[in-house]
């Protein structure tokens, strides 16, 4: 899996204000990294490290505060302005981010809800492909989302086929995944669902992102193939040829 999915890439001020990190919030005093990295909010080396040693008596947390707040910051650290007390701006930034980070928590965003938002913008930005930065065009963000926390679980290391029969059972609540047990090159997928244009968007984002590599799906779409012994699938019109 591609590093941008990585997890550790998606730290927050707010996740060291979790409380299943073990840390006391008071004894987390938050400031400016001396060297701002544009991709993280915070920019410890290891931040493992700094959740670790739980015994510290406080903690630096080195941030990024214009990652997501820079209308805040520009005016507060601009090294342009007219020069204030230092200890006034160091204890301003330390409380606001304080501030901040607990209203995301308030607002009911939890890591999750942020890993998945992370990932559909790299979606969006055509970062896993154009194919599926394409395919997404038809797709709300709630279906978008769903789409992500999925592909969260894969990449947390969930097995692959069962992350796609849960994508795939998401969207077609009849849907069919059948194992591949005879074959190591083709896996059957039945949707129940008509193959209009939505449908085959979305069946193209999953090839992208579900299909094990070296394996061929085969889509039905409306109709199920005919299986011996069960008469539902073995009705003149509503069959499909496999």
């Amino acid at each position: 899996m591609e590093e941008r999915f990585n997890k550790e890439n998606f730290q927050y001020i707010w996740s060291l204000l979790l409380n299943d990190n073990g840390l006391e919030k008071e004894k987390i005093k938050f400031v400016k990294s001396r060297m701002i990295s544009p991709y993280f909010e915070l920019n410890q080396k290891n931040i493992n490290d700094v959740i670790s040693e739980k015994n510290k008596k406080g903690y630096t947390i080195e941030t990024n505060p214009f990652f997501r707040f820079d209308d805040v910051y520009s005016l507060l650290l601009n090294p342009d302005a007219e020069t204030e007390d230092k200890n006034l701006k160091e204890s301003l930034l330390n409380i606001t981010l304080h501030l901040l980070g607990n209203f995301d928590l308030y607002a009911g965003q939890t890591k999750k809800d942020f890993y998945c938002k992370e990932i559909v913008r790299d979606m969006e930005s055509g970062a896993v492909g154009e194919k599926v930065r394409n395919n997404l065009l038809l797709l709300n963000m709630k279906e978008k989302l769903i789409i992500a926390e999925v592909f969260l679980e894969y990449d947390e290391g969930r097995n692959q086929i069962k992350c796609l029969k849960k994508i795939v059972k998401k969207f077609f609540s009849e849907s069919i995944v059948y194992d591949n047990k005879y074959s190591d090159k083709n896996i059957v997928i039945y949707l129940g669902h008509k193959k209009d244009i939505k449908t085959r968007k979305i069946m193209g984002i999953i090839n992208e992102l579900f299909i094990p590599l070296g394996l061929k799906p085969k889509y039905f779409y409306e109709y199920h193939f005919g299986v011996l012994g069960i008469g539902e699938t073995l009705v003149i019109g509503n069959m499909a040829v496999y």
